[in-house]
């Protein structure tokens, strides 16, 4: 079995769920973590799969709504009172920096605190992580559609949104983040060997004729709504034998 796995720690769209995380996901290279999004309950499934938090070396986040960023301030909360000594590295969308700076210091979160160096790093559209995996963001538009909020509010948003792009072990893999519609990332989906969507902003049936166009390996769909969604959404796999696609779970583990 692999030393190098993703697990999904967090199925639930942005509306919130009983029994689901919000979006999250861990990156294991052999003992070195990493995670993609923090939102809602992804410290507490990070934490029952007996993780350690001196292990976890950085985090990805992939845009600001709540369902992506929400235990951002209490992981670093964690790593802190776990006693971590070596170096954390958080990525933002560059747009996110200052303000997650101010928010830091206003909850009492001072970096001169920690034991650990605390590095933030602002990115942007073609940014390129290497080790222990390859990373590249790609900005999509799920964002845009704020635009007319923003300017006549005067507000500094950018909409910054980002997917990316993994080579995780030799396995290549597309993390959608949210996204407007599948298609924004259909050029980019070829040749992957998992593919984990976003199925509250773009549907099955665009995802359908996406496998039929180009050779692409799983869907593993993600984001999921209620119940009765899952349970709709699980049926049709059945019943049509959606063989390309395969509903998350939380937890669900990926070896690579």
């Amino acid at each position: 079995m692999s030393d190098y796995k993703l697990v999904i720690l967090g199925t639930s769209s942005g509306y919130p769920q009983s029994d689901r995380a919000t979006s999250g996901t861990l990156i294991n290279c052999a003992g070195d973590l990493s995670l993609i999004d923090v939102g809602s309950g992804v410290i507490s499934a990070f934490l029952k799969l007996e993780n350690d938090p001196q292990n976890l070396n950085r985090v990805f986040i992939t845009h600001t709504h709540p369902d992506h960023i929400c235990e951002l301030p209490l992981l670093i909360q964690l790593l802190h009172l776990s006693g971590k000594t070596t170096p954390f590295d958080l990525y933002l969308p560059e747009e996110f920096v200052e303000p997650f700076q101010n928010m830091m210091t206003s909850m009492y979160m001072f970096p001169e605190k920690f034991e650990f160096e605390f590095n933030i790093i602002g990115y942007n559209d073609g940014f390129l992580f290497t080790d222990p995996f390859s990373l590249t963001a790609i900005s999509n538009d799920h964002l845009l559609g704020y635009e007319d909020i923003i300017k006549d509010g005067g507000y500094k948003n950018e909409m910054k949104s980002n997917s990316f792009l993994l080579n995780i072990n030799g396995k290549k893999i597309l993390y959608s983040g949210d996204v407007s519609n599948s298609r924004e990332l259909q050029s980019f989906m070829k040749g992957c060997d998992y593919i984990i969507m976003d199925t509250t902003h773009s549907s099955l049936d665009e995802l359908i004729n996406i496998t039929i166009e180009d050779e692409v390996g799983k869907f593993i769909l993600t984001h999921l709504g209620d119940a009765d969604t899952v349970k709709q959404m699980r049926r049709r796999i059945t019943e049509e034998e959606l063989k390309s696609f395969v509903l998350a779970h939380e937890r669900m583990i990926l070896f690579l």
